[in-house]
């Protein structure tokens, strides 16, 4: 229903002009004729749409929006109870949390998302979560322990190219 309502931006400019803000306002702001209506939405369409206004909002450099949007993806990936994608919100809030200067936070957040995926054996997700603590640990002068996380993420990593790069720089 959402995407009826609001149809995907044309260009990234289209974004930042307008229909973000659309986006925003049927996402976050309740009012009492659509209440029922964004309740009754299915969890994917939910998930997707409140994904696709973190991403569009960090691309506008909206970061109070985008956080506010991962909080309530998270909120509802941990009630349907799928810790892979929770993790992976983690991951993003601390992203986010990070671009707000609130490190130690942002750490939290990190730390949580490896315990979940420590405890699921997630490969894949794993070595981003670990790449991701990684910089975090630079940012507050760990070298030795970004090392060590990096050297993680790039034995998880496979043939995943983008994660092996990152986690070598």
């Amino acid at each position: 229903r959402i995407a009826e309502q609001h149809p995907r931006p044309r260009s990234r400019r289209d974004a930042a002009s307008g229909q973000i803000r659309q986006l925003v306002a049927y996402t976050l702001t309740p009012s009492r004729h659509d209440v029922e209506e964004r309740a009754a939405l299915p969890h994917a369409e939910r998930e997707e749409a409140l994904r696709r206004l973190a991403y569009e909002s960090f691309l506008v450099n909206d970061i109070d929006v985008a956080r506010t949007a991962v909080e309530r993806l998270l909120a509802g990936l941990r009630a349907n109870g799928n810790r892979v994608g929770e993790a992976a919100a983690l991951r993003e809030l601390s992203r986010l949390l990070r671009f707000q200067g609130e490190i130690t936070a942002a750490e939290r957040a990190a730390l949580d998302a490896v315990a979940l995926l420590e405890s699921e054996g997630e490969g894949r997700e794993l070595a981003l979560a670990y790449d991701h603590l990684a910089w975090l640990r630079l940012l507050v002068n760990d070298n030795e322990g970004a090392i060590e996380l990096a050297r993680k993420a790039l034995a998880l990593a496979g043939d995943d190219i983008a994660i092996a790069a990152d986690a070598l720089l």
